[in-house]
């Protein structure tokens, strides 16, 4: 199974949304929608572009397990929040949480540190702020 470079924060972070899409071993074409556009918003190298169209094409199943060890290590407290709440908001894209998207994001947690009775009310705070988001928008958009 192929192992990707996760060196940098920004890494990690595109690599768990990636796992969140390929939690059901098929992307929907509002997650790569969605995606797309956020990462077209950041400036990233060539080597970094390469490297996540890498892992987007993949048709292997990737090692989520082993890419959620790596990336849930050395985070801090802003940081795995921003992580919880973009998972939740990669998972709702298309209307709703899918089960196997919940357990990747669950798992996130647990392998971050966060004890097992934080993991629901995490989801909820992050389905909120989702929703704010969302108002935020109408009100742009008004």
């Amino acid at each position: 199974m192929k192992e990707y470079k996760l060196d940098t924060i920004g890494r990690k972070y595109i690599a768990l949304l990636i796992c969140v899409m390929k939690a059901d071993q098929k992307i929907k074409k509002e997650e790569k929608k969605m995606f797309l556009d956020l990462i077209n918003q950041l400036e990233l190298s060539k080597s970094t572009i390469r490297w996540i169209n890498e892992m987007l094409s993949n048709r292997k199943k990737l090692n989520i397990d082993l890419i959620l060890d790596k990336i849930a290590f050395g985070l801090d407290e802003i940081q795995l929040l921003n992580f919880i709440r973009d998972a939740y908001f990669m998972a709702m894209i298309d209307g709703e949480i899918d089960e196997r998207e919940d357990k990747v994001i669950f798992n996130f947690m647990e392998k971050a540190g966060l004890p097992k009775n934080k993991h629901k009310r995490l989801k909820n705070w992050a389905i909120r702020q989702i929703n704010n988001f969302e108002k935020g928008l109408h009100i742009l958009e008004s």
